[in-house]
């Protein structure tokens, strides 16, 4: 069966090593291949014949078996050969990262985010598509630390200082996410919605995260401050009573 080398290991019992054959059958049909009485244990592949006994029809299914498992396999050969000998693993894994990034931080992507997204649905992608979903993930992720950096840096005091309040924070981050919300261009249109271009990066990484420390929340509220107009009148004169 599959070219397996079978040898005997006690009454009614055979064994063979593993194959890529003989696990591509075993996982295919899981259910009829251990009622037929085979299993895996470790490194080799047992086979009960007292249960094949109980299967009259078997060989015409380990035929059938085995003509399923090696189109398998050479639907994967043309598969490998297509994607110019690209892993279909690190395909698969190249596609989950930019699903996962466009889903955390879809603004990094700016104006190349639909083709990110085409990507990363795609049911298959050439080494061309691969590295193209490899490029845009990496130019993501700079720009994601390239902001980071900024806002690490030291904030004006006076907004450190209004910052220190949690509940401050708290209002932060919820102006934060409301201009997010009205953001859906990322800046790119002058319509007067949400963040501006020089606001957008830092805007919408800050309302990404769960909660603002001092620092972060006092960026927030410099950017904030320019866009204030835009927020909800309550929200608005709980930040800048003094507008």
């Amino acid at each position: 069966m599959l070219d397996l080398a079978w040898r005997r290991a006690g009454h009614g019992r055979w064994i063979a090593g593993r194959t890529e054959q003989g696990d591509r059958l075993l996982a295919r049909f899981p259910n009829a291949t251990a009622r037929a009485g085979l299993i895996v244990r470790d490194r080799i592949i047992e086979w009960d014949l007292s249960a094949a006994a109980q299967m009259p029809d078997l060989p015409k299914q380990i035929s059938r078996w085995e003509q399923d498992v090696r189109q398998d396999l050479a639907h994967h050969a043309r598969v490998k050969v297509a994607n110019g000998g690209v892993d279909e693993g690190a395909l698969v894994a190249v596609q989950d990262a930019l699903a996962d990034g466009l889903t955390r931080h879809g603004w990094a992507f700016r104006s190349k985010a639909p083709l990110a997204w085409g990507l990363a649905g795609a049911r298959r992608l050439t080494p061309g598509q691969a590295r193209l979903a490899h490029a845009l993930l990496t130019e993501a992720r700079d720009v994601v630390a390239a902001v980071d950096r900024r806002l690490a840096q030291p904030a004006a005091p006076k907004d450190v200082a209004a910052a220190r309040d949690p509940d401050v924070r708290a209002d932060l981050l919820a102006a934060c996410r409301h201009l997010s919300g009205l953001d859906g261009d990322r800046a790119r249109d002058r319509n007067g919605a949400g963040w501006s271009a020089v606001a957008s990066a830092e805007g919408h990484r800050l309302a990404s995260t769960d909660s603002l420390d001092v620092v972060q929340a006092a960026h927030v509220r410099q950017l904030v401050h320019a866009h204030r107009r835009q927020l909800p009148p309550a929200l608005r004169d709980q930040l800048f009573p003094e507008a």
